[in-house]
């Protein structure tokens, strides 16, 4: 017999019902404080808790009120109140036990509430108690104690955070037989078809460690429901102080039986709510529950919240089971999810639940209800510690400081989700004065430093972007900025290595092939370029280096993409293949004096200018040593660039006639806005004959501190566009502040760090564009919180 879910609600942190729980797993939104549901001055259903009183009876009552609401086509008015029952899981209370109160509060206030006679009962199983509570109530339901059953759990006490999150919140699910909730029409948002129990512990021969116990609970629970447990396809975890392995090993023992794992459906998703609301306690079972059944109404598998470091047992293409970093659609078939917990005490608790198998009869002649779930949209989630920009602005810092202070003192009690609440919130605002100020932070730690570090600034110069780390402040500052798109040298990525920390970084700079180091600097550049735009960026100048000229040539509007990516990859195929072997580059910290000497000589030339004291060498690999041996002697610091080829140099003479004929067939365009061209350091004109110039670009040193020295007097901030942040160093000795994208970079702090700059300087207008497509909630500063 199985048992039908018509009704669920919830009171999680940040969450105060069931539906924006599933919004907040769906988002990977974190949330470890009381939600607002949860405030002593709340009112519980016309009903207010005396001063001092226990506050989850009430709780649980608001609750139980909202599931019973939830329960579409069940009419109160026609309940057999003696027919009700009632059993919640509660947390501990030893104390309450030793002074003789009352047996039953939770469970018996919700009794009392609706004129319920069929029994109340609270269970004291620690985490498993809701799951508990939930089983207790699907046997009465099986023999026939009780016709409907509310069954959930309640815990807002305060732990101490040792080994996991803390967190309280409130869980209700209405129950009934599964037919007989079809005889009346009611919608079901799933069925729990078994369930299984054991427990760990004992001496001697009897004794089990907590994974037997949970690979015991396991095969009950899918024996009981008649199901193989290959077809489910989510795993709701209880990821509690016992260790992911408590729960990953025995389940990876239930799938596989120590063979390897093959299955026609793909392996199963594993995750535990406790990741978006913390560690919830008594609540916690039937938080997992509410989540697994939206999961299966919505026909949605849910992303695995904070799951950035995967266990070891999930490591490898082997694994039976995975995480999810996005939503996906259910697999077709019938739909099975398992829920676990375990409590303190050793014991374990598995629900295995499905979608509905039992259809709905005609209701008074009309058609059977049909069960309508509004679907969720899901976005990018933030990752976790995902670096946020802060915009506040005003008049001058009197008006600014406020704020800033309000946020410094009060982020601590923020949780990640309310960061990004915040982050929206600010970012959806116009500028309210020439001030601007603009945090970078991805954690309330960060925020408040940098907040209060902003606070008490005195010293800010008009029209002059002060730069900080983690802050850009800029008063009346005029937003000219400078675009600079980096060359060859750059560090060499793709897509997928974005957010894969340094180790991935490292591997892009080692990649030297220039047939695929230049298209791929190009695209990162364009990628960018995108974003920026998008952003609403106009910058007054640019500046490519070698091949990001090329791209400059794109965003002035002298050449499609289109034909600056075919050319891109013919020019670096032509460099590959005719480009001198056995030749590279090298930089040295050198003025343009001692770089002369350095290859007096030699055949090796100066190929770039790069600063007053920075220049890049190119010739054959010996001599390319050999200089920066002597460099090193002399005290001068030299890097050998990551490159296969001497550019810019007569080592790629063979390449010029070749690439003239791919420049044959490119039409170019007047130069729309300003590019200063490092081939002559000077501005592309509306007459210059650009195949010429790039022709000239394969052999001509690149003058890329002349044309810096073009712009500078007119730039208040220097903006990479593309991988890496090289030129942005590069341009440090003009006093004016640089930052760049580092497009697919190992973390989103630079990309963070140029929005800010590029919003406290002037150069965008406001920040709508830059989480406008995100979901968020309502966020004020000012209101002050009581927490239970």
């Amino acid at each position: 017999m199985n048992v039908a879910i018509i009704g669920m609600a919830g009171i999680f942190p940040d969450a105060p019902d069931a539906e924006a729980l599933w919004e907040n797993v769906l988002w990977r939104r974190r949330a470890f404080l009381p939600g607002r549901g949860t405030e002593r001055e709340a009112r519980v259903e016309g009903l207010e808790p005396p001063q001092d009183a226990d506050p989850a009876p009430f709780l649980a009552v608001r609750a139980a009120t909202r599931a019973i609401a939830d329960a579409s086509g069940l009419s109160t008015g026609r309940i057999d109140r003696r027919r009700v029952k009632v059993v919640m899981g509660v947390p501990g209370d030893p104390i309450g036990a030793l002074l003789g109160g009352p047996g039953d509060p939770v469970a018996g206030a919700v009794c009392e509430k609706f004129g319920f006679l069929g029994g109340a009962h609270d269970l004291e199983a620690g985490c498993a108690g809701s799951l508990l509570a939930v089983i207790t109530a699907c046997r009465s339901l099986r023999d026939e104690g009780a016709d409907l059953v509310l069954a959930g759990g309640v815990d807002l006490e305060l732990t101490r955070p040792d080994h996991h999150w803390p967190g309280q919140g409130c869980g209700v699910v209405a129950l009934m037989r599964a037919r007989d909730a079809a005889e009346r029409g009611i919608r079901v948002h799933a069925e729990i078809a078994g369930w299984g129990v054991a427990s760990s512990g004992g001496e001697g021969p009897i004794a089990r460690t907590p994974a037997e116990a949970q690979l015991l609970a396991l095969r009950r629970a899918y024996a009981h429901a008649d199901a193989p447990p290959e077809e489910v396809a989510l795993f709701e975890g209880h990821s509690g102080a016992a260790g992911d392995a408590a729960d990953l090993a025995p389940l990876i023992e239930l799938l596989t039986g120590g063979k390897p794992y093959g299955r026609s459906r793909g392996r199963p998703v594993v995750g535990s709510v406790k990741a978006n609301i913390g560690h919830t306690g008594a609540a916690s079972g039937v938080a997992g529950l509410i989540k697994a059944a939206l999961g299966i109404a919505h026909g949605v598998l849910p992303p695995s919240t904070g799951a950035g470091r995967r266990h070891e047992l999930l490591a490898g293409h082997g694994a039976p089971v995975r995480l999810l970093a996005g939503r996906e659609p259910w697999p077709e078939g019938s739909r099975y999810a398992g829920v676990s917990a375990m409590g303190p005490d050793g014991v374990h608790a598995h629900l295995v639940i499905r979608d509905r198998t039992t259809p709905s009869a005609p209701l008074n002649g009309q058609a059977p209800r049909r069960t309508s779930h509004p679907r969720a949209r899901t976005w990018p989630p933030p990752s976790a510690a995902e670096p946020l920009v802060f915009a506040v602005s005003g008049a001058d810092m009197r008006a600014v400081r406020p704020v800033l202070e309000r946020i410094a003192d009060q982020a601590h009690r923020w949780s990640e989700g309310e960061l990004h609440d915040l982050a929206c919130d600010l970012a959806g605002q116009p500028p309210q004065g020439p001030l601007r100020v603009a945090i970078i932070a991805g954690t309330a730690e960060q925020l408040a430093e940098r907040a209060c570090r902003a606070a008490e600034r005195t010293d800010l110069a008009v029209g002059r972007l002060l730069a900080q780390p983690g802050l850009f402040i800029g008063l009346a500052v005029r937003g000219r900025v400078t675009l600079l798109f980096p060359g060859q040298g750059a560090p060499v990525r793709r897509p997928e290595d974005a957010g894969r920390g340094p180790a991935a970084a490292l591997c892009g700079a080692r990649v030297a092939d220039t047939a695929v180091a230049q298209p791929a600097i190009m695209d990162a550049s364009l990628v960018a370029l995108g974003e920026l735009d998008r952003l609403g960026l106009n910058a007054g100048a640019a500046i490519g280096h070698s091949i990001g000229e090329i791209t400059g040539l794109v965003w002035a509007g002298c050449m499609s993409v289109r034909q600056a990516r075919r050319l891109v990859r013919r020019r670096g195929q032509i460099m590959s293949e005719l480009g001198a072997p056995g030749t590279g580059m090298v930089s040295v910290a050198a003025s343009r004096e001692q770089a002369e000497l350095l290859v007096a000589g030699t055949g090796v030339v100066i190929a770039a200018q790069n600063g007053p004291n920075v220049h890049v060498l190119s010739g054959r690999d010996p001599e390319v040593a050999a200089i920066a041996k002597r460099a090193a002697d002399e005290g001068i610091e030299a890097i050998v660039l990551p490159v296969s080829r001497a550019f810019h140099s007569p080592h790629v003479a063979a390449c010029v006639e070749p690439f003239d004929e791919c420049l044959r067939d490119v039409s170019f365009a007047a130069p729309e806005r300003t590019l200063i061209s490092t081939v002559t350091g000077h501005p592309v004109g509306r007459h210059d004959d650009l195949a010429m110039l790039l022709r000239a670009q394969l052999l001509a040193p690149v003058r890329f501190w002349d044309a810096v020295g073009r712009v500078a007097a007119v730039t208040d901030l220097f903006c990479e566009a593309g991988p890496g942040r090289g030129l942005a160093s590069l341009v440090a000795p003009t006093g004016v502040p640089a930052v760049g994208t580092d497009t697919y970079g190992p973390d989103g702090v630079p990309a963070a760090e140029t929005i800010a700059a590029l919003w406290a300087c002037g150069g965008l207008p406001d920040l709508a564009a830059l989480y406008g497509d995100r979901p968020r909630r309502p966020m004020d500063i000012w209101r002050d919180r009581v927490f239970l």
